[in-house]
């Protein structure tokens, strides 16, 4: 379990949430947009299901390196809009120790 939560705080060092991003947009559209800061390890644009043609307009972002999540961050959040998009989208750090919970909680159901 230790493990587990030490892999959760290292994968929130450099992961960033996103949210506000219209229901059309892919996971190359956020890696695209995305990877101007750095290298991006994994995008996670979070669905219905697995096979829905349509997002829920958030996920998260990991990329190699804290800096580069920091500089999307800065750049990004509550300034970038998507085409068609009403508002600005949002993008935070991940908290770690939701992350930690969240894959605690999962492993006991």
């Amino acid at each position: 379990m230790e493990n587990q939560r030490a892999c959760c705080r290292h994968e929130g060092a450099a992961t960033v949430f996103f949210a506000r991003c219209p229901p059309v947009t892919t996971e190359e559209q956020v890696h695209k947009l995305f990877s101007q800061f750095g290298h991006v390890e994994e995008v996670n644009l979070y669905r219905r299901w697995q096979s829905a043609k349509t997002s829920k307009g958030c996920g998260f972002v990991r990329f190699s390196e804290r800096s580069a999540a920091a500089a999307a961050l800065e750049a990004l959040n509550n300034k970038h809009m998507f085409e068609n998009s009403e508002a600005p989208m949002v993008v935070e750090w991940i908290d770690p120790a939701r992350v930690a919970n969240r894959h605690h909680s999962q492993g006991n159901a």
